[in-house]
């Protein structure tokens, strides 16, 4: 009975807030708002070299999970930090992205999408990519799941793009390209 008591004292002395430590509070809050919007906040940028970078990224679909593969022979990882935002971003360079874009369970076939690119950029906030220049690929492939390495296979529809971007929105990709200009492999069965 008396640890009970000395339990239920002890928890209210720590886990009692005063009127005074309420408004030292909100005071704090405030100077460390101000600190945040003021320019004493100092910016800066920290970079990282990596060489052979490969993300994966599995998104929601209606009856599977789709893999988007975006590899690169080299990158750039930079942290900008301006007053109260940060930004990271990654510079890829010699870009190549293979992306399921549809399976048909019943015949295990699947559709997908390539592109390559000399330069584009990641961003891990918005989780946005954006790449210039890109030669485009649509392929159909065996299977359900995305392969680890891809034989020679002729594409039934290839072009290029001026400016390739894709997002998500609400975890499914959004993909926006220019200026697009295709040709149709007319001995592929589509």
């Amino acid at each position: 009975m008396l640890c009970s008591v000395i339990f239920i004292f002890t928890l209210y002395f720590i886990f009692h807030f005063s009127d005074d430590d309420i408004i030292f509070y909100q005071k704090y809050l405030n100077r460390h708002s101000r600190y945040l919007k003021s320019a004493n906040l100092k910016s800066f940028t920290n970079c990282q070299d990596r060489e052979k970078v490969q993300k994966d990224i599995w998104f929601s679909g209606e009856s599977f999970r789709p893999h988007l593969r975006i590899t690169s022979d080299n990158s750039k990882l930079k942290l900008m930090q301006e007053k109260s935002s940060a930004i990271l971003v990654e510079e890829l360079n010699n870009i190549e992205c293979w992306m399921q874009d549809k399976i048909d369970m019943s015949s295990k076939m699947q559709h997908i999408r390539h592109f390559t690119a000399k330069e584009g950029i990641y961003n891990f906030i918005s989780h946005n990519f954006r790449a210039k220049e890109i030669n485009l690929d649509f392929f159909t492939f065996p299977g359900i799941t995305l392969p680890n390495n891809f034989s020679p296979h002729q594409s039934y529809l290839n072009g290029t793009s001026d400016d390739l971007t894709f997002s998500f929105r609400n975890r499914i990709p959004f993909i926006l390209a220019s200026k697009l200009f295709f040709e149709i492999t007319l001995d592929q069965e589509l």
